[in-house]
């Protein structure tokens, strides 16, 4: 969507590590805190899938670029009886 320009906003992903874990899918013209940021859909993990990264009650955004889909590469990552997988985001937006 940020690509496409889609809005003409930026596109991102909103995870919340909190008492349910939970990440929103979201448009803005700057970031998330912006007012004008609009939720596009919410996910709630499954009960026995957590966050590890964003760690205990604190948030982390990814914000993809519009046009470019360029972003701030950072990791997110979920653990589920014991065993923690790492997603990765590149700055030029590739997820792996």
């Amino acid at each position: 969507n940020s690509m496409s320009g889609i809005d003409g906003t930026k596109w991102g992903v909103h995870f919340v590590n909190d008492a349910t874990d939970y990440y929103e899918t979201f448009s803005t013209p700057t970031t998330y805190a912006d007012p004008l940021h609009i939720v596009i859909g919410t996910t709630t993990l499954p009960i026995d899938i957590d966050f590890s990264d964003p760690i205990s009650f604190t948030t982390k955004d990814i914000i993809f670029n519009r046009i470019t889909g360029v972003t701030t590469a950072t990791t997110i990552a979920v653990t589920s009886e014991g065993t923690t997988e790492t997603i990765n985001v590149s700055s030029l937006g590739a997820v792996y």
